[in-house]
């Protein structure tokens, strides 16, 4: 089912929206926050800006799981 809704707001936006959106940013806010940022419609965030993009943010389940794969937990 995800990857349906995954494909559908992709062809909705005119923009692949990566999978693990919805597993980093579990909540509708954050999930919308990020898509944004990574489509970039917050200031300072578009492709070819002002060269101030802000790191991606990352949740905090997300950056336990990748300690965890790269050894550092």
């Amino acid at each position: 089912m995800l990857i349906e809704v995954v494909a559908e707001l992709g062809e909705e936006l005119g923009f692949e929206v990566p999978v693990t959106s919805f597993v980093e940013f579990p909540t509708i806010r954050s999930f919308v926050d990020n898509l944004a940022e990574l489509m970039g419609l917050v200031p300072g965030t578009a492709p070819g800006g002002d060269g101030t993009t802000p790191a991606p943010r990352t949740s905090r389940r997300a950056q336990r799981a990748a300690a965890r794969h790269t050894g550092q937990a």
